[in-house]
């Protein structure tokens, strides 16, 4: 189980290293595919609104990249 769980977070680490601002949307989603479709993440910290759900996701690591790409 340790094993598979690892390999699941090494996998989500090499997707979110590999986003770029120019990535095309299928790796985005291949990114947001790693959490469940009503999951809660709090990107921003707890003190900011979380993300709620994949759409939510997808939107707020786009827009995190996009920030830090500058």
């Amino acid at each position: 189980m340790a094993s598979r769980i690892s390999a699941q977070l090494d996998g989500m680490w090499a997707s979110v290293s590999a986003l770029t601002a120019e990535s095309p949307a299928s790796a985005f989603e291949e990114f947001a595919d790693f959490f469940e479709p009503n999951a809660t993440v709090y990107f921003m910290g707890v003190t900011a609104p979380p993300a709620v759900g994949r759409e939510a996701i997808l939107l707020t690591i786009k827009g995190l990249v996009t920030y830090w790409s500058l």
